[in-house]
């Protein structure tokens, strides 16, 4: 399931993975890990985990083995459902850094890391599901100093986000605020089913100098992974997105990429670049100037969104209708790609009793049809969203199925005789599948039928007329009725007999 989209659910069921190995550690990519360097200094929640190179301290695990956990093997933090108030992760000299997250892991005062030019580090998941969500105040939520960042290794999964603020509205806080600041190149990669976003500053003061969501100074390059960034700025100047003099935003593959900016401030840009050039798009990927600009340029736009364009939806039912629990005719959907997109078609099925508050069927993705459920009376709504690929934009369609309760059988008077001086006792046929009888009388031929008595039994087939005169005509029709789930279906009436009294 892709959590951009609609109804998103973040599973985590995750176990601590610490590499441990003889030799040099590789990263994906066969590239050799550098040895920890002798000045390396790491600090996780106050605690030294490096010293001047030397391990302070390589673990501080719950017995549920949750907290963190550093390998200097493979020189790996590894956290594990980490959520401890005001933590943040601070060091420098460290060489190629990789971090593991595990579980839901939460850094109140974010990421401060540096290391050399050449190196890199490295964020990712591990297991099926994992998220890291960093903030900070007057700062940035993760910055990583004079080297590579990376997000994601193309194997695992992770949901990432930074969401910082400034309080300060009477100076430059600290050259600008930032939700992910890094000095060198900034690399989203994929995973089975990642979706990585990288959700921007929150914040209306308008002395927090050029900040922004994400500000890579070697450029930014996304590879089949989504990447949001989102300012929200009451005045001055700020971008959502900015690289270097020189630098690029690459968007490779099945990505989708967004920036944002809300709030009031004329002087805001969704993208920091001089050079429309600068945004490089893959193949099949559409650019959308959504608003604040003519369409023209992208360079005073206050949205930018980037991703597949929907595709084309040829045949698709709308509307369906069937009596409880009959054989169901698949709701399907015939769609192809838009010209210049290879991307597997996506399609996310919900379905709910009204379409404010729908359930997602889990299909993978990969099925283009759902069978409707004939089981539940009334009207459900299902609805399916397609996309190219995991990112695309999404187009949807909603169909409706109405399940109606089938109408019985009608019935046959058998006879009708005189019981005692007053009464009349009227017999009919079995049926099957109804709930109960209805009994009308008249006491003219042609008169208006009256309903005398409900029978709510299928196996009562004869009911006592009482106190009826004597030498009159009565008049006799019957219906069958099926009540499922509280709603009623009613036959048409039986043949009219009639009996003098």
């Amino acid at each position: 399931m892709k959590l951009r989209k609609t109804v998103r659910v973040i599973a985590v069921a995750m176990a601590v993975i610490v590499g441990v190995g003889i030799g040099p550690a590789m990263m994906p990519g066969g590239v050799a890990l550098a040895e920890v360097p002798a000045g390396a200094e790491l600090t996780v929640g106050g605690i030294a985990v490096l010293d001047d190179g030397a391990v302070a301290e390589d673990s501080q695990l719950n017995e549920d083995g949750e907290g963190w956990a550093y390998d200097s093997d493979t020189n790996t933090l590894a956290l594990n459902n980490y959520n401890v108030d005001q933590a943040s992760i601070t060091g420098s000299s460290l060489g190629d850094l990789i971090i593991t997250v595990e579980g839901q892991c939460t850094l109140d005062n974010g990421i401060d890391v540096s290391s050399g030019s050449d190196n890199n580090i490295t964020i990712k998941g591990t297991g099926e599901f994992s998220t890291l969500i960093l903030s900070n105040t007057n700062w940035h939520g993760l910055y990583v100093r004079n080297a590579d960042l990376t997000i994601g290794t193309g194997n695992d999964y992770l949901w990432f986000e930074a969401d910082v603020s400034s309080t300060d509205n009477s100076q430059d806080v600290n050259g600008g605020v930032f939700a992910i600041k890094s000095d060198g190149t900034t690399t989203v990669n994929s995973g089975t089913q990642m979706l990585t976003i990288l959700h921007g500053q929150n914040y209306d003061s308008p002395s927090v100098g050029t900040g922004g969501a994400i500000f890579a100074t070697g450029g930014i390059v996304i590879n089949n992974a989504s990447v949001n960034a989102v300012i929200n700025k009451d005045s001055g100047i700020a971008h959502g997105v900015s690289v270097g003099s020189g630098t690029t935003i690459s968007v490779n593959g099945d990505s989708w990429f967004s920036a944002e900016c809300n709030g009031n401030s004329s002087e805001t840009t969704a993208l920091g670049i001089t050079d429309e050039n600068q945004l490089v798009l893959g193949s099949g990927l559409k650019k959308e100037n959504n608003w604040g600009t003519n369409n023209s340029t992208i360079l005073a736009a206050k949205q930018i969104d980037v991703a597949y364009p929907v595709p084309d939806i040829t045949a698709v039912p709308r509307s369906a209708t069937y009596y409880y629990g009959a054989a169901a005719v698949p709701i399907r959907i015939t769609a192809a790609n838009k010209a210049g997109v290879t991307g597997s078609l996506w399609y996310g099925w919900f379905k709910g009793r009204n379409q404010s508050n729908m359930n997602w069927i889990n299909t993978n993705g990969s099925v283009n049809y759902i069978t409707p459920s004939t089981k539940t009376i009334g009207r459900t709504y299902y609805k399916v969203f397609v996309s190219s690929g995991n990112y695309g934009r999404l187009t949807s369609r909603t169909v409706t199925v109405d399940v109606k309760v089938p109408t019985p059988a009608k019935t046959g008077i058998a006879k009708i005789y005189k019981s005692g001086s007053k009464n009349l006792i009227i017999k009919w046929k079995k049926i099957s599948n109804a709930t109960g009888y209805k009994i009308y009388m008249a006491t003219k031929k042609k008169g208006t039928y009256k309903l005398i008595k409900t029978v709510n039994k299928n196996s009562v087939t004869s009911y006592k007329k009482t106190k009826l005169k004597k030498g009159k005509t009565y008049y006799f029709k019957i219906k069958t009725y099926r009540t499922i789930q509280n709603v009623t279906a009613t036959s048409g009436y039986s043949k009219m007999k009639y009996k003098k009294r």
